[in-house]
């Protein structure tokens, strides 16, 4: 069934009634992923797996851990670069290092806050 379900949501899938509404806001080839997105669902519901694990929701756990893990080897670096004379050797690679992951988090926090729009 096609609705006007809000702005967020792409679509719904009710486990009461096994119905699937999709936002009638969207355009097509959006309301036709959103379709695939709730017949998984579906599927999960009736043969009893765990609901809610989407490719899209796990992609995104994986982008957020590794945002967690490059934050921890930031602030460990910072640590070591504090205490560490800038003449040292791998000086410089340790702040290249550090500088990378930076960017890295800003290019992922970028990309997730976009996806968080489009699959909340």
């Amino acid at each position: 069934m096609f609705a006007d379900i809000g702005d967020k949501a792409l679509g719904t899938f009710d486990p009461n009634t096994n119905e699937i509404e999709i936002n009638s806001k969207y355009k097509r080839y959006e309301q036709y992923s959103a379709i695939r997105h709730e017949i998984q669902h579906l599927i999960q519901e009736r043969e009893g797996f765990a609901r809610g694990a989407s490719p899209e929701r796990e992609g995104m756990a994986r982008v957020e851990q590794r945002i967690r893990e490059n934050k921890q080897r930031i602030a460990e670096l910072n640590t070591i670069l504090r205490a560490y004379p800038k003449n040292a050797q791998d000086y410089d690679t340790l702040v290249k290092e550090r500088n990378n992951l930076e960017v890295e988090n800003t290019i992922y926090a970028n990309d997730m806050e976009g996806a968080s729009d489009y699959f909340l």
